[in-house]
């Protein structure tokens, strides 16, 4: 009862904007000052971007993170109140939802355990030797809600706007696009990308030398993803 009761406070502090204004058209973020004709797409929003900028560690920011970003913090909020006011019962929901986030938060306990509680999954994919083991790892992964190489998803017909289609888009890319990958310009950064992939591997425990092969293969995988 008492998470029903935040849940509702939470869902009622947080979409007050919304009856504010109720058309669900800002106009403060418009750029009057542009001819829509001339650039629409400044027109429209020109003043919302110029104030909200892209975080450090973010590769994106447009509304919908904005509003992930919002639920997230409801959750948060809902559940550090319960732990502060320890208001649950042993083995009930709320006594889950509790154990879970203090679980994701525990840093010590975590790097303790390192990969271990992966050591399963990790042993599987190793064991990947044909096609057939590949696709099953695959549909396995999925299965469990690891978005291995590609995801599954609902989109707007482009050639007709009534109708919704199955989408199939890669997932398993690090950089923004297929330009990251083969274009000069980004040369630096796909540079960097591998750096950083490398590290992963030897983090897991992985030489140097093999870490780099692991990493060539990675990036060569992504790059044909990236070209689909």
């Amino acid at each position: 009862m008492c998470l029903k009761k935040l849940l509702i406070i939470n869902i009622l502090f947080f979409s007050s904007s919304l009856y504010a204004n109720p058309s669900g058209l800002h106009k403060h973020w418009m750029d009057k000052k542009t001819a829509p004709e001339t650039n629409f797409y400044k027109y429209a929003d020109g003043a919302w971007k110029k104030h909200h900028h892209i975080a450090p560690d973010s590769g994106i920011l447009d509304a919908f993170e904005i509003v992930d970003k919002k639920n997230k913090l409801a959750i948060q909020h809902i559940i550090e109140k319960l732990i502060q006011n320890h208001s649950y019962s042993s083995q009930s929901n709320e006594q889950k939802i509790v154990d879970f986030y203090q679980s994701g938060i525990d840093q010590n306990t975590i790097n303790t355990l390192g990969l271990r509680p992966l050591q399963n999954e990790l042993d599987q994919i190793s064991a990947i030797n044909n096609l057939s083991s590949l696709q099953r790892e695959i549909a396995h992964l999925h299965k469990i809600g690891v978005r291995a190489l590609f995801k599954f998803s609902a989109g707007q017909d482009y050639f007709n706007s009534f109708h919704m289609l199955g989408d199939i888009s890669p997932t398993a890319l690090g950089l923004p696009d297929e330009k990251y990958y083969i274009e000069d310009q980004y040369a630096a950064i796909r540079q960097t990308y591998a750096e950083h992939i490398a590290s992963m591997f030897v983090l897991m425990g992985d030489s140097s030398d093999k870490a780099k092969t692991e990493t060539e293969i990675v990036l060569k995988i992504e790059t044909q993803l990236a070209n689909i």
